[in-house]
């Protein structure tokens, strides 16, 4: 009984290890709706993390500038060891001391020095306004994150719209296919009991193969959506995502536009950087104005010296001698070949360029919010065209299948109304696509968040 038994347990484990393995391999993909898609983006992108990466090394940046105001403190420790010592020479007359012709050496053998030297910046126009720009920098590598973010977003929710636009084609063709083949199978009966020609059935049959190709085409292009949103998501390829949205659910959540939109450019974050770039410009020009003030400083040093013979100890107290100062130092720029002056007129010339780039920039907000709204209420008048454009082909499509089967048709007609139902489902498909991209264009115009 027990060898019967193990007999039976045994596929029984197996299969249930089978099934526990692919449990978990499924529990390995990634769903995701389109707001799920960009959150995760946001987060995971690697445009992004190097965005934030900038942001961090531009709070270094403030850290280092604020370093240069804080107390510097060094110190030095040196032994020297006189081999020979330094030669000197005296022609003089002193009563009580020999003339000599030679030079007479005179020192120490072993000398020590220790030194500690502090310094503080008392007062520096040009560090001051430093710090300001520096902090500024921040507030522009923040923008510059923003930027990232929304093209990120608009990337992601393009490739995001693309795939399941392709993928709706998809099961709408394999639809169609599964009529088609059932039409073919139908001519194929009719056609052995004499009642269709064999162009007829030929017809068909091409029609298949050539829908099977589209079919597998589109598969392909799916792939392709899906990999560029993994792409942009900072998914890694060999991931399994699944996106939880409906192409139809995201198009009826689109509301009609019932007033025209008045463009403004304060809104854009392009418009915002501008700004920035011309405040750290005017720091710049502020810097250099200052620099040619004083700089006042204090320093205080300390030293330790000793000057011994061959017995020396450095570790004792014994032999070393102290001195010590402290002191303020001015430094006054006097002249430098005018390089201020020039670095003034290049900040200037700057000014002037980042200032022509905003009245342009106002001007291309305006004409860009004109097309995109344009763009987007030809997009929706463009879907309700090509959706009775399909009822229409659906209903042409029908009545021909119907004469066909009821051999009143023929294979071309039905061929011809085939590619007809085909051509106006990618349209109306596509119009769909069009009108949420037209969307996110005019929501990014108009400098509102790209999925509102």
């Amino acid at each position: 009984m027990k060898k019967h038994m193990h007999k039976f347990l045994l596929p029984v484990l197996f299969c249930a290890l089978f099934w526990q393995q692919a449990i978990a391999q499924k529990d390995t993909s990634m769903n995701f709706s389109l707001k799920q898609a960009v959150e995760y983006a946001k987060s995971n992108s690697y445009q992004i993390k190097n965005a934030r990466l900038d942001e961090v090394n531009a709070k270094s940046k403030v850290k280092e500038t604020l370093a240069g105001g804080l107390p510097q403190v060094n110190g030095s420790l040196s032994f020297n060891n006189n081999f020979q010592l330094t030669p000197f020479y005296f022609n003089m007359n002193i009563p009580g001391f020999p003339v000599s012709k030679d030079p007479t050496r005179a020192g120490a053998k072993i000398t020590g020095n220790g030194n500690i030297n502090a310094s503080q910046l008392l007062f520096d126009g040009s560090y001051l306004v430093g710090l300001q720009a520096s902090k500024e920098f921040v507030k522009l590598s923040q923008q510059i994150s923003q930027k990232t973010e929304q093209e990120i977003e608009i990337n992601v929710s393009k490739s995001y719209y693309m795939s399941l636009t392709v993928e709706e084609n998809i099961q709408l063709l394999k639809g169609n296919l599964t009529q088609l083949e059932k039409t073919l199978s139908d001519t194929r009966a009719l056609f052995k009991n004499g009642f269709v020609e064999k162009t007829d059935l030929d017809r068909l049959e091409l029609a298949v193969s050539e829908l099977n190709l589209q079919i597998e085409k589109l598969f392909n292009t799916h792939e392709t959506a899906i990999r560029m949103l993994k792409m942009q998501m900072g998914i890694p390829m060999s991931q399994t995502i699944y996106l939880t949205d409906k192409l139809e659910d995201l198009y009826s959540s689109f509301a009609s536009l019932t007033e025209k939109n008045t463009p403004n450019p304060s809104n854009r974050i392009e418009y915002q950087l501008i700004n920035q770039q011309i405040r750290l410009n005017e720091l710049n020009m502020k810097r250099y104005r200052v620099g040619f003030l004083p700089t006042f400083s204090a320093v205080y040093n300390f030293s330790e010296n000793s000057f011994r013979g061959s017995n020396f100890k450095p570790l004792t107290n014994d032999g070393w001698y102290s001195s010590s100062f402290l002191g303020v130092s001015m430094s006054l720029p006097l002249f430098d070949g005018f390089r201020k002056q020039a670095w003034m007129q290049q900040t200037r010339v700057e000014l002037d360029k980042l200032d022509n780039n905003k009245k342009n920039f106002e001007n291309a907000v305006a004409l860009e919010t004109y097309q995109a709204q344009a763009n987007y209420e030809t997009a929706l008048k463009q879907v309700t065209i090509r959706k009775n454009n399909l009822q229409l082909a659906k209903n042409i499509h029908s009545t021909v299948s119907t004469k066909f089967k009821n051999g009143v048709g023929s294979s071309f007609e039905l061929g011809q109304a085939e590619s007809d139902l085909k051509t106006a489902q990618s349209n109306y498909l596509n119009s769909i696509y069009d009108l949420m991209v037209a969307r996110i264009e005019l929501n990014k115009a108009l400098g509102k968040p790209v999925l509102n």
